[in-house]
């Protein structure tokens, strides 16, 4: 059945049964770029969006990975959002999972759950696919939650002088990477580098590009398996030095993590501040002399400002049993879920041996569905977005959490999924 948008009145939300979601085809592409440009102003031009979707430049690809809400075969296309397939490494387990992204509604058809509902549709299309969790980065926050999404992780942003920088020992050994260095070297380092993060995605090509830009700084210490390195942007800094912005610090040990902090303790003369997002494990504040925020007055007493906190990814589970077969389960282990939009993953589930074929593993297996003990529906069930955060923490009930070889780099499983789309 083709939803029939112009019966709908303001504030009634439509079945997402009745919704009419498909791939995104060629006529589509102009519409979902003017979509977009309404939606996310001064992001790119609609003439640039719907350029790169028709050519699949953006690093994540192109038009196959948008989906459209419209009112018919001849009806305007009135949503759209991007479903971005990626491997996600979790505790040192690669895992297929979507990313969401570019979810808008037009203006004229808002405020009547479409957008909602055009996202659950779009979490079941990525659990018919196979992918085992999907991740966002949202504008809302208890929007996305409502939605099953938890929290994932953060990151600190420091800003202060190089001089704020113990001399750590080291720093000789560090040298900035050519162009074409960057190229040669950083993606392959970075593929070593999943097996230790906690969150990282798996990158093809297309996602390496901003290696090549003029603004890129590459700084690197050591060879092969035991190289660390940095990347980071430089910016312009009107009538003063320019400024470094270190986006992401790939290091296995804490000897090539303090060189290259101590090669940026020798930059006074380069650079007039440096943007450093730490993650949370890095206890970064004990790291800097001065590790109070430069210009910012006190706000309770003698109480300073250290760093801003950026709370980003969000996290969804969109299959439960599938997931707890891929990082492991409990024997015995019980855990109730309540999942309206994936009813699949709701009920009471246990850790169970299941002899078969010679298998003496350990599932999650669904003892029932009824998850209402007599009392409301869900009493005492674990809401899926809590439970997706308990994950990424390494918190989740019933699930071993990783493999037993697996070790983070630095002892910090913080997760870090420093990837936006």
């Amino acid at each position: 059945m083709t939803l029939d948008l112009n019966s709908l009145r303001p504030g009634e939300a439509p079945d997402p049964a009745d919704l009419r979601v498909r791939p995104a085809e060629p006529r589509d592409i102009e519409p979902l770029a003017r979509l977009w440009d309404v939606a996310f102003p001064g992001e790119r031009p609609a003439e640039v969006r719907a350029k790169a979707l028709e050519e699949g430049t953006d690093a994540l690809g192109g038009r196959e990975t948008c989906w459209v809400l419209d009112a018919g075969p001849d009806g305007p296309v009135v949503g759209g959002l991007r479903l971005y397939e990626l491997e996600m490494h979790l505790f040192g387990q690669p895992l297929p999972a979507t990313g969401v992204g570019a979810l808008a509604i037009d203006p004229a058809w808002r405020e009547q759950g479409l957008g909602s509902a055009l996202l659950r549709r779009g979490l079941r299309i990525a659990r018919d696919r196979g992918d085992l969790l999907a991740v966002l980065y949202p504008m809302r926050t208890g929007y996305y939650g409502r939605l099953g999404f938890g929290l994932a992780g953060e990151l600190h942003r420091f800003r202060f002088t190089p001089e704020e920088l113990p001399p750590f020992p080291g720093a000789d050994a560090v040298r900035v990477l050519s162009r074409q260095e960057r190229m040669d070297h950083i993606p392959e380092h970075y593929r070593r580098f999943t097996a230790s993060g906690h969150g990282l995605i798996t990158r093809g090509p297309r996602q390496w590009r901003h290696l090549e830009a003029d603004d890129c700084l590459v700084a690197r210490v050591g060879e092969g398996d035991e190289a660390g390195a940095l990347v980071a942007s430089v910016q312009p800094n009107p009538g003063h030095l320019p400024s470094l912005h270190v986006r992401e610090v790939m290091v296995d040990t804490h000897d090539t993590y303090r060189a290259l902090l101590g090669w940026l303790s020798r930059q006074g003369e380069a650079w007039d501040h440096i943007v450093w997002d730490a993650l949370p494990g890095e206890k970064f504040e004990q790291v800097l002399r001065h590790p109070r925020l430069p210009g910012t007055p006190n706000r309770r007493g003698l109480w300073f400002e250290s760093a801003t906190i950026l709370r980003g990814p969000m996290v969804r589970i969109l299959n439960l049993p599938a997931l707890a077969g891929r990082l492991g389960v409990e024997p015995g282990a019980s855990v109730t879920v309540l999942d309206p939009d994936l009813p699949d993953n709701s009920g009471h589930w246990q850790g169970e041996r299941a002899p078969s074929s010679g298998s003496i593993g350990v599932h999650l297996a669904r003892v029932t569905e009824d998850i209402s003990g007599g009392a409301a529906p869900g009493a005492g069930a674990l809401p899926i977005g809590f439970l997706s955060g308990l994950l990424v923490q390494g918190a989740y009930p019933a699930l071993t959490r990783a493999s037993e070889d697996f070790e983070a780099a630095l002892g910090i499983s913080d997760f870090r999924l420093w990837d936006v789309f």
